[in-house]
C-alpha cells in the first residue's frame, strides 16, 4: 500500500482563460504538492494454482470491467474471456479455440464497449469478435487489411479505435499511436516516437517505474507522482478501484483489485 503525503510544496500560480472558446489551463512545470496523494488497499486477488482451472491463467491478454463490478480477464493461449463476480467467484467463460461462429484462435485484445458490448480481437485472424456481457456472440467485422496492421489499444465512444502502429521491434524501431474511423482509416495522430528516439531510450524491464500526471477536474497539476504497482496497458481504473494484472515470483499470473483514496491536504 502506498500512503499519500499531505506536504504541498506551493500554491497553484498559473491560469485558466477561454481562448476562442476552448478553456485552456497554463500550468507550471511543477505540481502543486511534492508526493503522492493517492493511496492504494489491495481488496482481492484472482488467480490460484490451488483452485479449479479456471482460476489458472496461461497468458492475460486483456482485462475491463462492467458497471456491476464483473471482472472480464481474457486468456489468449485459452483462447477465452472467463467472467468473475465482484467477489472474485468464477461466473462463466466466453468464446473458446476453434474457427466457428464467436471461436478464436489466437485473441489478443479486449474491452467493453460504450454499448456495453465485449469485443474481442483475434490477431490471427484479424477480426473482431462482439458478445453480449452475459456472453452471446453477436457478430464479427474484418479489421485491417494490411500486411502491418495496428495493435489495438482503446475504443472510444464514439466507436473509434486507437491503435498503435511498431515500426520494428524495440528499442530500434519507432512507433505511432493513431485514431482510426469504423472503416479502420487513419483519422488522427495522437503520438509518435522517431527511431531515434526509440534507440536512445533505455529499458528496464526488471524494475519499471510508472508516473502519473493528477490533475484536478478545473485541469490543474496536483501531482507527479510514481506508481509501484505493475501497471500496463491492461489495467483498468473503474468506480474508484484499481485492476492490474501482476505476475508472483513462482510465475502465477492474477489479476488484483486496489481500493484508490484520493488524499489531499485541503
Amino acid at each position: 500500500m502506498l500512503r499519500g503525503c499531505r506536504q504541498q510544496e506551493s500554491a497553484w500560480r498559473s491560469s485558466i482563460k477561454d481562448e476562442k472558446r476552448i478553456t485552456v489551463v497554463r500550468n507550471p512545470a511543477r505540481p502543486i504538492y511534492k508526493k503522492d496523494i493517492i493511496s492504494f488497499e489491495e481488496g482481492l486477488q484472482i488467480g490460484s494454482a490451488d483452485k479449479s482451472d479456471q482460476y489458472i491463467f496461461s497468458a492475460i491478454d486483456g482485462l475491463d470491467v462492467d458497471d456491476n463490478g464483473h471482472i472480464y480477464v481474457l486468456d489468449g493461449r485459452a483462447a477465452e474471456v472467463r467472467v468473475f463476480s465482484q467477489d472474485g467467484e468464477y461466473l462463466r467463460s466466453i468464446g473458446g479455440r476453434g474457427q466457428g461462429p464467436g471461436e478464436m484462435q489466437r485473441p489478443r485484445f479486449l474491452q467493453i464497449t460504450a454499448d456495453n458490448e465485449l469485443v474481442v480481437q483475434d490477431y490471427v485472424t484479424q477480426h473482431f469478435l462482439y458478445f453480449s456481457l452475459d456472453g452471446r456472440f453477436l457478430r464479427q467485422r474484418a479489421n485491417w487489411k494490411t500486411d502491418d496492421p495496428a495493435q489495438p489499444v482503446k475504443i472510444d465512444q464514439q466507436g473509434n479505435l486507437i491503435g498503435l502502429e511498431i515500426f520494428a521491434p524495440p528499442p530500434i524501431g519507432g512507433k505511432v499511436l493513431r485514431k482510426y474511423n469504423s472503416n479502420f482509416e487513419p483519422i488522427m495522430t495522437l503520438a509518435e516516437q522517431p527511431p531515434d528516439m526509440a534507440a536512445k531510450t533505455e529499458y528496464n524491464i526488471l524494475r519499471p517505474t510508472f508516473y502519473f500526471d493528477l490533475f484536478d477536474e478545473e485541469g490543474k497539476y496536483l501531482a507527479k507522482m510514481p506508481i509501484a504497482i505493475n501497471l500496463n496497458r491492461d489495467s483498468v481504473w473503474k468506480n474508484g478501484k484499481l485492476y492490474t494484472v501482476e505476475t508472483r515470483q513462482d510465475g502465477v499470473l492474477m489479476v488484483k483489485r486496489f481500493r484508490v483514496s484520493f488524499n489531499p491536504p485541503y
